[in-house]
């Protein structure tokens, strides 16, 4: 069973079928009397630094939120294929059966390989081995060059996957001012092209979803490793841009007092171990870029280098993540920000001095409450004029 658009194949037992083909993946399907077994394979873009434990963590934190009972069984590294992957396993209440989900994630350069099987529970004891097996039957075909995507809209469900190009050219025209060249040009035209823009202006799906954007109350740039993603606030929505693989992001579109939870999503803010005993480091400024550069690459930073405390060394190490997130005024140069490392000693919280930078020990909690700081006023003023 193979799926030439993703380029992937499996194998799978007899009484499996392949009942639905998506744009990312197959759904296979075991037979009557097998306990409604289904098999769903995908292969997705993923932006480049993605990181697998990342993708793991924000998955099961989507299970978590999803109504119903849902208890995390197992996880545990275990091959996809060839793919060294993380394998999860986990049991749900679905409209009153107990289902059990086995899950395997595993990174391809900047390709996301899942399977993602499901049985009721009381024939999971008949069912995992199949599981298995397809699992370790999947084979991906070598990536060739990235070819450059266009632009997708579906004016049904508002989505939209642009590049940054495109989605400057939509503000423009959503705000009326998209003319000259840029409105003949080629970004113009890819958008007119899938249908996201009627003329010189977007398509009425998109107009609610810009006008943040077009008018921003405050506007953010948010990082995390070698991702980046953009929002703006506005009145009463919060417009984001997240990267979805090579030049496309996706755009999202949610109400002004979620913005705090999106961005925990963002950047993998959630409950950490901390080591005991930790205090506040200071380093200048090119040590800790050395620092995070050894970590990202799996290397080491030279013991004789005097330029990077060992105390810094140490608290670095298994760094994580390195994200920030920056907030400033329509218009203005400057802002406020906040960056985190997300190390194995736990969380440190970056704190420019200058020449130099203080890490400050922190928790999630701490953080949360400087992320809700950093746009506060902003979803004051946007829930004023929400009521108003």
């Amino acid at each position: 069973m193979s799926h030439s658009g993703r380029g992937f194949r499996v194998e799978a037992p007899p009484r499996y079928s392949v009942v639905e083909q998506l744009e990312q993946g197959l759904v296979l399907q075991a037979g009557e009397g097998e306990g409604d077994a289904s098999v769903a394979v995908t292969v997705v873009a993923v932006g480049p630094g993605a990181e697998l434990d990342t993708l793991v963590e924000r998955a099961l934190a989507a299970h978590a939120r999803r109504p119903g009972s849902a208890r995390l069984i197992d996880r545990r590294p275990e091959d996809l294929g060839e793919l060294s992957a993380v394998r999860t396993t986990s049991c749900h209440e679905v409209e009153g059966d107990l289902i059990t989900v086995d899950e395997w994630r595993g990174l391809a350069g900047e390709r996301l390989a899942m399977i993602s099987a499901s049985c009721t529970s009381s024939t999971y004891h008949r069912n995992a081995d199949d599981f298995e097996a397809i699992a370790a039957s999947l084979s991906l075909e070598a990536e060739g060059p990235p070819a450059k995507a266009g632009p997708r809209f579906d004016p049904t469900t508002g989505l939209l996957l642009v590049s940054d190009a495109g989605f400057a050219i939509l503000r423009l025209a959503a705000g009326g001012e998209l003319s000259g060249d840029e409105a003949h040009g080629p970004e113009a035209q890819a958008l007119r092209a899938v249908d996201a823009l009627e003329s010189d202006r977007p398509h009425p799906a998109l107009a609610p979803a810009l006008s943040p954007a077009v008018e921003p109350a405050l506007e953010l740039a948010i990082s995390r490793n070698r991702s980046s993603a953009r929002a703006w606030l506005g009145a009463e929505r919060t417009c984001l841009l997240l990267p979805v693989g090579g030049e496309l992001s996706r755009m999202v579109v949610a109400p002004a007092p979620r913005l705090p939870d999106l961005l925990a999503d963002i950047v993998g803010l959630g409950p950490r171990q901390s080591q005991a005993g930790r205090e506040t480091l200071t380093l200048d400024v090119p040590a800790l870029a050395q620092l995070i550069a050894a970590e990202r690459s799996g290397g080491a930073v030279a013991a004789e280098d005097s330029n990077v405390p060992e105390n810094a060394r140490q608290a670095l190490l298994g760094l994580q993540a390195h994200w920030r997130v920056e907030a400033r005024l329509p218009g203005e140069q400057g802002g406020e920000m906040v960056e985190v490392l997300d190390a194995a000693s736990g969380l440190w919280l970056v704190v420019p001095r200058g020449q130099t930078v203080e890490l400050h020990p922190t928790d999630p909690a701490h953080v949360w409450r400087e992320l809700t700081h950093l746009v506060a006023p902003d979803l004051a003023r946007s829930a004023g004029a929400a009521g108003a």
